[in-house]
């Protein structure tokens, strides 16, 4: 039997993990667990660790408050985003992610300085 909660979690990677073409194969193996270790998850018949959602964050560019249906203040791309950053283990790759971010931002404010809003 699982709670509402567990089952909001289920719900939300099995989503995460469609949206990144993964199979329950592929998930598994990510987790340490077979195919139908991991498809007990799935189909609610055993809880997720703790441990397992810092995994699963970490491989879905989803944070774990994303997975535990919890309000971070980032909306589900920012959220994205920085799971995937967070996923870059070179601080020399960190870098070079933060400054494309702020050439794009300086461009952006420069564009939307020029020609107004985008509509």
């Amino acid at each position: 039997m699982t709670t509402k909660l567990e089952r909001e979690i289920i719900r939300r990677v099995a989503e995460a993990r469609k949206d990144a073409h993964l199979t329950h194969k592929e998930l598994g193996q990510a987790l340490s667990l077979s195919e139908t270790g991991y498809g007990h998850y799935e189909r609610g018949r055993q809880a997720l660790t703790v441990e397992q959602l810092f995994i699963l964050s970490r491989v879905l560019s989803h944070s774990v408050e994303h997975f535990l249906g919890l309000e971070n203040g980032l909306a589900e791309d920012e959220d994205a985003l920085l799971a995937t950053y967070r996923s870059i283990h070179s601080p020399e790759i960190r870098e070079l992610v933060r400054d494309v971010a702020k050439d794009q931002a300086r461009l952006d404010a420069r564009l939307t300085a020029r020609f107004g809003e985008p509509e």
